[in-house]
């Protein structure tokens, strides 16, 4: 994920200890990856986080499987059907290009600068 040079963050590769009473994984200790935030201004979390999702369910296929919730986490099954197709990054660049819309559409309502 680092080398990818995704803005405003960086990632480490961390193990963590999972309590007993876990659902999961209880009293395992599993590999995690920490999100190190360098510039909370340039981060863009929901970008970051479905491209380190696509990239899991690129590298482990096999052993990738989508929750019940995403669809209602991301509002509609685009995002599920994006990853899924290989299509995330037309999906994210429509959405720059609506975000980059209504910052021009919003410019003239402004009250402070």
């Amino acid at each position: 994920m680092n080398a990818m040079r995704l803005p405003g963050v960086r990632f480490e590769a961390i193990t963590m200890p999972v309590i007993k009473t876990a659902a999961k994984f209880p009293g395992e200790t599993i590999p995690g990856i920490r999100f190190v935030v360098a510039d909370r201004q340039a981060y863009r979390p929901v970008r970051t986080a479905l491209l380190l999702i696509d990239t899991i369910k690129r590298r482990q296929p096999d052993r990738f499987a989508w929750g019940p919730s995403i669809d209602r986490l991301t509002g509609s099954d685009k995002v599920r059907r994006a990853i899924d197709d290989g299509q995330l990054a037309p999906l994210l660049e429509a959405w720059d290009r609506d975000a980059a819309e209504f910052a021009r559409l919003r410019e003239p309502f402004l009250l402070y600068r």
